[in-house]
């Protein structure tokens, strides 16, 4: 019984090799069949352009940040805001001076953290971290301001001062503000930190990197002992300046967080420009979309480069753009909109700021359009930390002075075994 078994293993492992060796038999490889790879140049992008998309909220941001920063000739202006609900129920008197402690990150160009260049208010009206926006203090309520937040939401506050020791900043705040939001907990909205110095920034980390707290001493009449409150606050977010006019910028690849502008790049891999490409593999049609996307990499080479962050990284996404057309006229919306695009498993590709090249992933959108399963009405490519922070980073376009910094599309496929 066991010789029986054994014979028979041998004699399918030879069929399987002699199947393997016939020419018409397509398990085997032949050596037409290799992968083979193809760089597109500037020459094969059609369309290039970049857009300005909404502001949004970050939600669950770790970072805050305050200042301004001009992107796409635009004055973005941010302004922290801040608010602790979770405060003793009564104080009968302080102890100590009123502290706020804030950790700031690298990223900042200040000279100087001090009064003279940071602000504060106290603020007039209710928010929710989750909802806040330049426009919207909730998601059913607007902020003062016919153009959004203003001077008219906050009540100027003088800070009685500000040390800066290594990464961390103590604020000392007036005692009676805290006594107040104590005694008047519905009139607590907390308060909002701003800059007026041009072309100025500061990110510091926030209460979801466990890095905002109030901290002071204070005791009570029932009780005769001092006590110790240091707890984080409860909401933190930072809201950025728009004017809702949504440019286009035609013929230039540029990302920015804030305002979030992304880009939209279509290019031309038709069936016919694979077919008339000597030695593609690529015959007819049926071979075109047949074929096997093993890799495909969009390249874009970073140029002019932006002063924030100092350092950090690029962290992009692409999309399948799905609407045929685009109005490039009507900047009172943004160019696409979430319905327009489709994500399709190439993930996320990042690179450092100081990177020569950002290789993009498309394998999938590639094989989609090729197989035919989609249109080829080009990509979006956004940054996965759009309201996040200032990073604003100017790709090559398909015109760029150095020929070898424009656009590339790298693929590498695999042609269909063709039986004779």
């Amino acid at each position: 019984m066991n010789m029986f078994k054994i014979i028979f293993v041998i004699v399918t492992i030879c069929l399987f090799f002699s199947a393997c060796t016939q020419k018409k038999n397509s398990v085997g490889f032949e050596p037409g069949n290799e992968p083979k790879i193809i760089e597109f140049d500037y020459n094969y992008f059609d369309d290039c352009l970049s857009y300005e998309d909404s502001v949004g909220n970050y939600y669950n941001n770790n970072k805050l940040i305050v200042g301004n920063y001009y992107s796409s000739n635009y004055l973005n202006e941010a302004h922290i805001l801040l608010k602790n609900i979770s405060l003793p129920d009564t104080i009968s008197a302080l102890e100590s001076e009123v502290i706020i402690k804030l950790q700031k990150t690298g990223n900042y160009n200040f000279a100087d953290i001090s009064t003279a260049t940071l602000k504060f208010g106290r603020l007039l009206q209710n928010w929710k971290e989750n909802e806040a926006t330049w426009l919207n203090a909730t998601d059913t309520t607007y902020w003062s301001g016919a153009s959004g937040f203003s001077e008219s939401d906050y009540e100027l506050l003088e800070i009685n001062n500000i040390a800066v020791v290594d990464d961390s900043i103590y604020l000392e705040i007036p005692n009676e503000l805290l006594l107040d939001w104590v005694e008047n907990d519905s009139t607590n909205f907390g308060l909002t930190i701003f800059s007026e110095q041009d072309d100025s920034f500061l990110e510091l980390l926030s209460a979801e990197a466990e890095s905002v707290f109030l901290t002071f001493s204070y005791s009570i009449a029932e009780a005769d002992t001092v006590i110790e409150y240091n707890e984080s606050f409860t909401s933190d977010t930072f809201i950025v300046s728009t004017d809702e006019v949504f440019q286009r910028f035609n013929g230039e690849l540029k990302l920015s967080n804030i305002q979030p502008i992304k880009m939209f790049m279509q290019f031309n891999i038709s069936d016919s420009v694979f077919i008339n490409l000597e030695n593609s593999g690529i015959h007819n049609s049926d071979d075109y979309r047949r074929m096997t996307i093993n890799q495909a990499e969009l390249i874009l080479s970073p140029v002019e480069e932006s002063d924030y962050p100092l350092d950090g990284s690029i962290n992009v996404t692409p999309y399948l753009v799905l609407k045929d057309s685009l109005d490039l006229e009507d900047s009172s919306t943004p160019l696409l909109t979430g319905e327009d695009y489709e994500y399709f498993y190439d993930g996320t590709s990042s690179d450092s700021l100081s990177t020569d090249q950002l290789k993009i992933n498309l394998k999938y959108i590639i094989q989609f359009i090729t197989s035919g399963e989609r249109d080829n009405n080009g990509i979006m490519i956004k940054s996965i930390n759009e309201n996040r922070d200032f990073l604003n980073i100017n790709f090559a376009d398909v015109n760029y002075s150095d020929v070898e910094k424009r656009p590339k599309l790298k693929i590498l496929y695999t042609p269909p075994y063709l039986d004779e």
